[in-house]
């Protein structure tokens, strides 16, 4: 992050009550020339967006990088995205992403989950457009720490610390309901994949975030004044809860079926679901 060749910037550093040595090492930093504050919060904030939104109503720029603590990026990040905001109407810029890991380096495929060749170059587009080919679908910037934001087009009454899970993809729909977004097809961005963190992931319950998708997907629809169908597009959310109910043992309980799907949703639903229930029976 202080590396950057484009050296016009502050830097704001957050830490929102880590049990770890993390606000020591943040506190550190504060005689940085670049650094213009270090926040710690007394206490969690109970949202992984609440301290976004601490830190973008705490920023004096006009242009916010969000850069999470895991992630890195390439010294020339702000140099070749900022020229991408000098258009006013750009709300968004973001760029290409590798996976990390300790042990190698790889592109996430979820730059070919929508067909191939769409990110192989750079373009800016109307977010409109960007929500009805890919982003009501799915979020469609992948990871936050890959992208430049408009501060002035971020309300922050509207910003969602109600969500634990999906705020991320809520955030970006608001943003690209209100202009362009432009993309960068350099990869210079890097997010870091720990293998224990998944392992725990994995194994807790993940039906609040699979309801939290819903909502989002119900909310984009309505901020594109869509009527909202199913598509195959969503076939990752069906064949996911199912797998979450069949994984938990807990493909009988209501708690899953009672859902709040879209009316179309649910046949797509039942099908997998049936499908995946006649193998468990089989093998029993």
């Amino acid at each position: 992050m202080l590396g950057q060749t484009f050296r016009d910037f502050e830097v704001l550093l957050l830490d929102d009550a880590s049990t770890d040595n993390s606000a020591a090492v943040l506190k550190s930093y504060e005689s940085h020339e670049k650094v213009t504050q270090v926040f710690v919060n007394a206490s969690n904030s109970g949202s992984p967006f609440g301290l976004w939104k601490q830190g973008l109503e705490m920023a004096k720029g006009s242009l916010v990088w969000i850069a999470e603590s895991d992630d890195w990026v390439e010294p020339n990040f702000l140099e070749r995205l900022v020229p991408k905001m000098e258009d006013p109407n750009v709300v968004v810029g973001h760029c290409k992403s590798y996976n990390a890991t300790g042990e190698k380096e790889y592109f996430n495929p979820w730059w070919d989950s929508f067909g191939t060749g769409f990110w192989k170059e750079d373009y800016c587009k109307e977010g409109t457009e960007l929500l009805q080919f890919y982003g009501k679908y799915r979020c469609p910037v992948m990871n936050v720490s890959s992208a430049l934001v408009r501060k002035e087009s971020i309300d922050l009454a509207w910003f969602p610390i109600r969500y634990r899970y999906c705020g991320d993809w809520w955030f970006w729909m608001m943003l690209f309901l209100k202009g362009k977004v432009a993309f960068c097809a350099e990869p210079m961005n890097y997010i870091r994949v720990h293998k224990q963190s998944a392992i725990r992931s994995q194994k807790k319950s993940s039906l609040p975030r699979l309801r939290e998708n819903v909502e989002v997907i119900k909310d984009i629809h309505i901020g594109l004044q869509e009527n909202l169908a199913y598509s195959e597009q969503y076939d990752w959310l069906i064949d996911h809860w199912v797998e979450e109910m069949f994984r938990e043992g807990k493909y009988f309980n209501p708690s899953y079926h009672k859902t709040r799907l879209p009316k179309t949703f649910r046949s797509p639903f039942y099908k997998a679901y049936r499908k995946q229930l006649k193998i468990k029976l089989a093998k029993k």
